[in-house]
């Protein structure tokens, strides 16, 4: 069963039963406090559910070495709030690089 919400992530109320999977694209620099939000997502996931957080840098002055740092800030930001087994992923995309961080649940 998918279910596809919009709106502020931090917003998200819990569910009948818990989360396996969330999805996130080009937006968590948009969220006001990043860790506690991520800390809200963390408490909807049921043990074992995973987090994928990606990010596609396109503005003014950005490159792919934006887009390594964007992977080691989204890896420190998923380890504060509670995530392990965290992976980091890099696309060749164009006009930069998109990277995409996973997280699980223990």
């Amino acid at each position: 069963q998918i279910c596809m919400m919009q709106g502020e992530a931090q917003m998200l109320e819990d569910f009948y039963q818990p989360l396996d999977k969330i999805y996130s694209i080009n937006n968590i620099s948009f969220w006001e406090t990043p860790v506690k939000t991520l800390n809200h997502l963390h408490s909807l996931l049921r043990p074992g559910g995973r987090i994928a957080i990606t990010l596609s840098p396109h503005g003014r002055g950005t490159s792919d070495e934006t887009t390594e740092v964007m992977g080691g800030q989204l890896r420190a930001l998923l380890e504060e709030a509670g995530f392990n087994q965290i992976e980091v992923f890099i696309k060749p995309t164009f006009p930069n690089n998109t990277v995409c961080a996973l997280g699980m649940k223990k």
